[in-house]
Formats: C-alpha cells, sequence, structure tokens
C-alpha cells in the first residue's frame, strides 16, 4: 500500500468519517444514447427483438432508467404473444398500465425514435447497455468489497468469501465485442460453440427414455392421429391416468412412470367427460391439472376482470404454469391445432414450427413431455404414406419423434387399434394395442350416477399395419351423386362394349333418355345450344368409374377422339384400359 493511501485512511479514521464514503459519490456507468437507441430501433423494426433477446441477451433490468425499462417491458410482453407493435400501441399499453404519463406521453416515444436515423445499430445499442448493467453490477460488488475492506471488521479470507460468490454471479457482457463499428457481426470473434459447430467426438451418447415403452419418447413431442369419434380422448385420458398412478402397462411391459399429468382440451367439457372419465379410470385426481389455457386480471374500482386466452406462443404464461406444478411429467394437448393461435396460418410449415418449437422447448426445460392430438384428412390413397393424411401444415408430422394412429377394427367397429407409426427412436416391428369403449358409471357430489365410456385394453398385442387399417376404415359408402355415375358407367359400358365408334351426340341423347326417371335428372337440361348442362357427369363416369366397373384387372377405358373425314365430330368407343397401347386417333370405318 502507498504512502498516500494509508495517509489518506488514516486521516479518515481519526476524523471519525467512513473512509468510503466518496465511493458513493460516484455515478454509475450509464448512457441514455444506448438506452434509447435500442428502444427507438425496435420502435421501427420490432423484428429486431428476437436478436435483442437472443443473440444479446438484453432484459429489462439492464436498463438503468426505470421508464426505459418499462417500455422495453411492455414491448417484450407483445414479443411473447407474437404481436407486433409501433409507438401507438406500446403508448396503449403504457396506458393501460398507468404508466402513460410517467413515460412523457407520446412526445417522448417520437422523441426516441425521430433522434434515431435507422434502426441498423440496434444490435449494437444492446450490447452496449448490458455491458453498462454488468459494470455497474462490478461496480457495486468493488464499492462492497472497498467498504469491507476499509472497516476493518474483517480479515482478507473472510472478505474473499463474502464477495467471491456475487463476483462470480456478474457476467460481463461479450456481445459488444461480437459486432464491429457499424453493428455488424464480427464472425471471426466468434468460437465454435458460438457458431453451433462440435466435434462429433465431443458429444456424449445418451439412450432413449420411454414414458410409454418403445412407443413415447419421453422429453419430447409425440403426436396421436386418427379420424373423429375413434377414441383418441379417451386414449389419453387413459394415458393419464396410467401416469397418475404409476399403474402397471396394459400389455404387461412394466410399469407407468408417476407424475403430474397437465390436461389441456378444447373439446370435451371438464365437468361433464374429463373429471367423470378420469375418476371412472381410478386415476389420481391430485396429479392431474385441468388447464384452460386462460388467464383473469382482476380490475380495480368493482371493474369486471379482464380475461385473456393463452396460445402455445405465450411462452412467459406457460412458463409460470409450468413453475407451479410440482414434479410435471407429461402434458396432453387435445386437438393441438386449437392452441397454434390466431392469426397463424397453421397450414405453413414455418409459421407452425415458429411456434410450436420454442414451446416444446421450454416443455421440456421442465422436464415434460407433449403428447398431441389431432385428425386425419379424408383422402384414403392407399399409395400415399399415412403420415400425409395428418391435417394442416407438416410441422406437425416433422416435429414429432414418435406418431401414432387410432382406427377402428374394419372387422369389428367396437374394436379400436392404437397403431405405431414413424418414430426416430424406436425399433421396427413393434405391434399395436386393442381396446374398446365400454361404460362405467360415476357416483357425483350429489349421488347423481353418470354414465361415462372409458377405454378398456385387451393384454395381448396386435399385429396390424396402420396403413392397411387407416386405408380400409377411411372408404366410405358412396353418395348418391356417385351411384348415379356408377349406373351411368354400366349403361355406357354396355353401349360401347362392341368396340364400334359412337358419335358423342347420339352418346349424350341416349344417355338422357336411358335416365330420363331419375329426379333431377343426372345430365341437366339442353341449353339453346342443345348441350346438355351436366354432361360432365358422364364424361366423369367415363373417365373414373368405367375403368373400375368394367375389369379391374384389365379393364377398359372410354377413347374420345375427333375424326377429320367427319367434319372434326366427335367420336367415343371402347379401347383397353394400357398406358402402353397404341389407339387409332381415328374411327376405323
Amino acid at each position: 500500500m502507498s504512502t498516500a493511501w494509508r495517509a489518506q485512511s488514516s486521516r479518515s479514521s481519526r476524523n471519525g468519517h467512513p473512509a468510503s464514503q466518496a465511493l458513493d459519490d460516484r455515478l454509475p456507468r450509464y448512457n441514455p444514447q444506448h438506452e434509447s437507441g435500442v428502444l427507438g430501433g425496435l420502435l421501427l423494426e420490432p423484428e429486431q427483438m428476437a436478436g435483442v433477446l437472443n443473440s444479446v441477451k438484453l432484459c429489462a433490468h439492464h436498463f438503468y432508467s426505470d421508464r426505459h425499462r418499462a417500455i422495453f417491458e411492455v414491448m417484450v410482453e407483445l414479443h411473447s404473444h407474437g404481436k407486433c407493435w409501433n409507438c401507438d400501441i406500446v403508448a396503449t399499453e403504457l396506458e393501460r398500465r398507468q404508466q402513460f404519463e410517467v413515460m412523457g406521453g407520446d412526445n417522448y416515444l417520437a422523441q426516441i425514435v425521430g433522434l434515431l436515423p435507422h434502426a441498423k445499430l440496434t444490435l449494437e445499442h444492446a450490447a452496449y447497455v448490458k455491458e453498462d448493467a454488468d459494470c455497474r453490477l462490478l461496480q457495486q460488488a468493488a464499492d462492497n468489497l472497498a467498504r469491507d475492506a476499509l472497516s476493518r471488521q474483517f480479515t482478507a479470507a473472510q472478505i474473499l468469501e463474502r464477495h467471491t460468490k456475487q463476483l462470480e454471479e456478474v457476467q460481463p457482457a461479450t456481445a459488444a465485442a461480437a459486432y464491429d463499428e457499424k453493428g455488424r457481426i464480427n464472425w471471426t470473434r466468434l468460437s465454435n460453440e458460438d457458431m453451433g459447430m462440435k466435434l462429433a467426438s465431443s458429444i456424449t451418447p445418451k439412450r432413449t427414455e420411454w414414458l410409454m415403452p418403445d412407443r413415447i419418447p419421453s422429453l419430447a413431442y409425440t403426436l396421436i392421429a386418427g379420424e373423429g369419434k375413434q377414441g383418441k380422448s379417451q386414449f389419453t385420458m387413459a394415458l393419464g391416468a396410467l401416469f397418475s398412478t404409476g399403474g402397471e402397462w396394459w400389455d404387461g411391459s412394466g410399469c407407468a412412470k408417476r407424475g403430474h399429468v397437465l390436461y389441456l382440451s378444447a373439446e370435451d367439457d371438464a365437468e361433464r367427460a374429463v373429471r367423470p372419465r378420469l375418476e371412472a379410470l381410478g386415476a389420481d385426481l391430485d396429479m392431474i391439472t385441468v388447464l384452460e389455457a386462460r388467464y383473469k386480471i382482476p380490475a380495480d374500482d368493482g371493474k369486471e376482470p379482464l380475461v385473456a386466452f393463452a396460445e402455445l406462443g405465450d411462452l412467459i404464461y406457460w412458463r409460470e404454469v409450468f413453475r407451479r406444478v410440482k414434479d410435471p411429467l407429461v402434458m396432453f394437448i387435445d386437438p393441438l391445432p386449437s392452441y397454434i393461435g390466431r392469426g397463424v396460418n397453421d397450414r405453413k410449415n414455418s409459421e407452425v414450427r415458429a411456434i410450436l418449437g420454442p414451446f416444446i422447448a421450454m416443455a421440456v426445460e421442465f422436464g415434460i413431455s407433449i403428447i398431441g392430438v389431432t385428425h386425419l384428412g379424408k383422402s384414403i390413397d392407399p399409395t400415399k404414406p399415412i403420415a400425409n393424411r395428418v391435417l394442416d401444415s407438416i410441422a406437425y408430422t416433422n416435429l414429432a419423434r414418435a406418431i401414432h394412429f387410432i382406427a377402428r377394427d374394419p372387422e369389428d367397429h367396437d374394436r379400436k387399434f392404437f397403431m405405431p407409426g414413424p418414430c426416430n427412436y424406436a425399433p421396427g416391428g413393434l405391434e399395436s394395442l386393442a381396446f374398446k369403449l365400454i361404460e362405467k358409471e360415476v357416483k357425483t357430489a350429489d349421488g347423481e350416477t353418470l354414465i361415462v365410456a372409458v377405454a378398456e385394453f385387451e393384454p395381448a398385442t396386435v399385429d396390424v399395419d396402420a396403413q392397411d387399417v387407416v386405408s380400409v376404415v377411411g372408404k366410405k359408402r358412396p353418395g348418391p351423386q356417385s351411384k348415379i355415375r356408377q349406373q351411368m358407367a354400366e349403361w355406357l359400358y354396355d353401349r360401347l362394349k362392341d368396340g364400334l365408334p359412337v358419335q358423342a351426340f347420339h352418346i349424350y341423347n341416349d344417355c338422357a333418355e336411358a335416365f330420363d326417371s331419375v329426379k333431377p335428372h343426372p345430365m341437366g337440361i339442353k341449353d339453346e345450344n342443345g348441350y346438355w348442362t351436366k354432361a360432365r357427369t358422364l364424361r366423369r363416369a367415363a373417365d373414373v368409374d368405367l375403368p373400375l366397373l368394367a375389369y379391374p384387372q384389365n379393364g377398359k377405358r372410354v377413347d374420345i377422339f375427333k375424326d377429320s373425314s367427319q367434319n372434326n365430330r366427335s367420336y367415343w368407343r371402347l379401347v383397353d384400359n394400357r398406358p402402353d397401347s397404341e389407339e387409332e386417333t381415328h374411327a376405323p370405318f
């Protein structure tokens, strides 16, 4: 220690004043231009909020100014709800929070934007704001350490022990070093870890943990799909009941892991369906939380509370929900598309991924596996994978680590199959589970008896293929129009089976006469030019129905052509239905 320092310390002690009095007179490190630069840039370009939060990792508490902190909090909340903003929207929200006048009103927000020529340096301003905040923490830690050292009340070892933890909690901002003086990313300053690069040798292998052996992976997103009224809700409730008690699996493959279950349903009433079914299944009701995805904010002066509905993109809401649940294990969302959010095009892969991906990642942080339920479309093309029948965006299936399908047994409509589909981790050759919906009685608190349908499983697995079962089940009985077309196809086959060409004019008129008794007439009426208004029905019968009706294996098809020797009149004839056959292009008179 220098002589001057010892003299100053001695004088301070002899005069009876604290030796650290000068420390309190210093101004904290704070640059208002950087803070207003962040806010102005975000008001001009709200899309930069993702970089401010994820790259710079700026938080509201990093702002030194109270009003800057309040403005940033409003924009962060709007961003978490997937909403955009401008000065008017931010001003309205501040006014709702009764902070508008304190902020300086519209003039201050306009001033922030007016002082900023562009938003290109938003990330750089954010990095400096965070650096100033970390330096203020270091300054505070240094001041406290200096006070303890000058107080002569502690030994050096005690001072180190008291302040080491505080110093370790301070993480100096490094984001500023990642940008150059023009606010552009300096890639050379990023480490391999920052760039998302890992050597394969540095990755530690991990085995897959299962919620349901070889069927539902733990800490992942699983999708269950099926047509309506096939028992999807009853199946998920049976799963939830088993997780709540840790009971034995239906196929005898061990016991389920016990944990708290979260159940979110947009289609089943909690009082009339969810609670009675769970009770009938023997669930531990204290281990199941039924979610409504809404929250109520009490209002002042006796006004009605504000009720808002949460979507999967409202991560702040869901983080608080997950935090309040003890030992959460799994969350059921039935049906999943109902909670993607208004304004989100759930047919677009990028928009669905932007909502569903972060939600799944946050759930995994809390140790929660996600099981989503959705519907299948009406297409029954057996040549296409069954996963392609899942409604809306392919993101629902591509993000899932496992997909399962529920469909009825084609030979027994009371019997249902739970069938494995694509899975990233499960072995091949996995058999399906079979169950039926049975009725059970449940007593209410008033002594009333309720009848509910619950799933009852068969102890043995069954060897069925989801692709085959769903393709057969999906076939529906033909409607009236399809039946008429089939009859027209049969008539057309008989009319052309001798192989001779017939003029199209006669085909249409003869068909109209043959089906004259059908009401409404399948050929419609003749227009002013003598054409039948619904002639396309007969053409569709020729193109679609006739090849299937005549000879399914080696059938016929209708060839429609124009004969130049007959003034380009159209003719119909029956030919072999072979794609490689070379037919004549004129009528063989």
